[in-house]
């Protein structure tokens, strides 16, 4: 019966240990920004001509002549998959889905300064996800049923305030600047479990082991963005630099584990604990580097992007556990490619394709390492014409990837209890998931 309780205790906690879909930050591009912009595939620091300028490239807005405001809605469905999770191979799939009010800006101008603000949601979801396996193994030719499970509860929220100055240097050349304040906010809440039981004959008894763990995370951050912009008949051709900067955090883990189990091989084992852990250590952010071009025919407009995100080296551990606290990135290219074709004078479509690279880092020298390396890719279609004269975009974009995750924090759970719980593996408690996204904008200019 031993080996049947292990196998089911650890592959619950792993997911136990599990990060979340939209605050994930092993990602660069989780939510893209904007209308027009969304349809270019990001691929817009070249562009840049309307308000979501101010977050792609600011120098944009010194070739926008009149006031505008802006808005953008999303409706984002999203999913992640984990293949092989619990013990009988089943995977474990986790759904949420968001309205996001993406984006909403002001502009204006004097002589060869334009000057505006701006506030964007990067981030506000939610997520009630329960998961179970229920089956039947036998040991020692004695059947036991089983029942697994999974809850995630998830409350993110992310916003970015901001104001632009943008000075018209030539007929073709702007240079731009963009102050941000960052807010994150993350709570959840998380459980796993297992429940196993002897056929009546044998007694009918039950066991098993119950796991949770609350987590709440506050972050300020301010960011800067410098913004060039060349454009001329030939080509346009856009350059940027942004980092973002934590001033403040406070994060708080509370965690329960219950395992009587454990005291059907070692009476005198620990079978319950729980612990508290707080910090307000700084995650360091990369310097963002962007190169855009694009080139406008008669009825087609072609643009191409790279965004290069630097290497952070900044693992610390918490205070009271031996978990990461703050992390290592690796460095980060992502491309967008994107193309506009106007059908009329008043409406076009818009498709593009773009990555959206993790910066996560799988390192087997650490011990108790959580990390998630899924590389994803990306396409957006997108729809724009006008009503009484309001120019409005209308699209969606889909991302989906696959890669490595890496949940070895489960062997802490090990050292807590006095004893191996988790089977040795070949794979460096490496395994296999999947990431889905599906997501609806709309947007219009007044």
């Amino acid at each position: 019966m031993k080996s049947v309780k292990l196998a089911g205790l650890c592959s619950s906690l792993m997911i136990f240990a599990s990060s979340a879909v939209h605050a994930d930050q092993y990602h660069y591009g989780n939510l893209l920004v904007g209308g027009k912009a969304i349809g270019f595939g990001g691929a817009y620091a070249s562009i840049a001509d309307d308000l979501s300028a101010m977050h792609y490239n600011p120098a944009g807005l010194a070739f926008q002549k009149a006031t505008k405001s802006a808005s953008v809605n999303t409706l984002a469905f999203e999913d992640t998959e984990f293949l092989g999770v619990f013990t009988d191979g089943s995977d474990l799939k986790r759904s949420s889905f968001s309205v996001v009010p993406g984006f909403i800006g002001l502009s204006s101008q004097n002589n060869k300064l334009s000057y505006g603000t701006f506030f964007t949601v990067l981030d506000f979801s939610q997520e009630r996800s329960t998961s179970e396996a229920t089956y039947t193994m036998e040991i020692q030719q004695i059947p036991q049923d089983v029942v697994e499970f999974v809850d995630y509860d998830l409350d993110s929220a992310g916003y970015k305030i901001g104001g632009s100055l943008a000075y018209e240097l030539s007929d073709s050349l702007s240079v731009g600047f963009t102050l941000s304040f960052i807010y994150k906010d993350l709570i959840t809440s998380q459980g796993s479990g297992g429940i196993y039981t002897l056929p009546a004959e044998y007694g009918g008894t039950s066991t098993g082991f119950n796991a949770r763990q609350r987590i709440t995370e506050e972050q300020y951050l301010v960011e800067p963005t410098l913004g060039l912009l060349w454009k001329s008949n030939l080509i346009n051709i856009g350059l940027t630099y942004s980092h973002q900067i934590s001033f403040h955090r406070e994060f708080e883990s509370s965690s329960r584990i219950t395992a009587p189990m454990v005291l059907a091989m070692n009476p005198y084992a620990t079978s319950a604990t729980m612990f508290l852990s707080t910090s307000n250590n700084k995650q360091k952010y990369p310097h963002q580097f962007s190169l855009g071009v694009s080139k406008e025919f008669e009825r087609v407009t072609l643009s191409a992007q790279v965004d290069y995100y630097t290497s952070v080296d900044d693992l610390s551990y918490q205070e009271a556990i031996p978990l990461a606290d703050t992390l290592n990135l690796q460095t980060v290219t992502n491309y967008s490619v994107g193309l506009e074709f106007k059908l009329t004078a008043d409406s076009a479509v818009q498709v593009a394709f773009f990555t959206d690279n993790s910066n996560g880092d799988i390192d087997t020298n650490e011990a108790y390492q959580r990390v998630e390396d899924i590389d994803i890719n990306g396409v957006s279609i997108a729809y724009k014409s006008k009503v009484y004269d309001y120019p409005y975009r209308v699209g969606f974009y889909v991302k989906e990837g696959s890669g490595n995750v890496r949940y070895s924090d489960v062997r802490f759970v090990e050292s807590v209890f006095g004893f191996p719980l988790y089977p040795p593996n070949d794979t460096q408690d490496i395994s296999r998931a999947k990431k889905h996204a599906f997501v609806l904008f709309a947007s219009m200019d007044f």
